[in-house]
């Protein structure tokens, strides 16, 4: 799933990106117990729209417009 920016452009403030499996939500709570409660893998990631400037800035960190990309589109790695 690519992160469709042009939502924001709708008044939208979030953007849901996916969920954590239970697998990763296993691994999460084991490093971070106070987290329980809090998020779950039945609740939605979600992207705000003040976000994307903020990762805009990072762009020029990375090799080149294409690596940038590919590191800011949610994909599901389970």
């Amino acid at each position: 799933m690519e992160l469709d920016i042009s939502l924001f452009n709708d008044g939208l403030k979030s953007q849901s990106i996916g969920r954590f499996s239970q697998h990763m939500m296993d691994f999460i709570l084991s490093k971070k117990p106070d987290f329980a409660g809090r998020t779950s893998s039945d609740k939605d990631i979600l992207f705000w729209a003040a976000r994307v400037k903020h990762t805009e800035r990072y762009r020029k960190d990375f090799a080149n417009d294409a690596e940038f990309e590919q590191c800011t589109l949610c994909e599901d790695h389970s």
